[in-house]
């Protein structure tokens, strides 16, 4: 499963590559890139990503404006917001941008990871 990891470089993003890369199942071959340079690689690709996860944790209107070109696309990825607050406004505007489900950062892994459906 290919995964596309969006967001500025960062402890959060090491944090989040580290914990998917630990997973067994499924397989995932994971991509990063920022979200301004994102839209130029997801294009680019060969083979578009299963999944992408973009990380609103410093630029919010980068990401939230990447959310939505992916929303847009054929075949359309899944789309999971990473937020590193629990801000209400803020997992609506992800939401309104495309965001399939939110996850929240850090990451337990002693609890099931926090998420909202659309």
């Amino acid at each position: 499963m290919k995964v596309m990891l969006v967001g500025e470089p960062g402890e959060p993003r090491t944090q989040l590559k580290t914990v998917l890369a630990a997973l067994i199942e499924p397989e995932l071959e994971i991509v990063e890139a920022d979200a301004s340079a994102a839209p130029n690689l997801a294009e680019n690709a060969t083979a578009p990503p299963d999944a992408t996860l973009v990380m609103i944790n410093g630029n919010e209107e980068s990401a939230l404006t990447y959310l939505q070109s992916q929303a847009l696309r054929s075949p359309r990825p899944h789309l999971l917001a990473v937020l590193t607050a629990r801000s209400a406004g803020l997992m609506k505007r992800a939401l309104r941008s495309g965001a399939d489900e939110i996850l929240f950062l850090p990451l337990d892994p002693e609890r099931p990871l926090a998420r909202c459906s659309s």
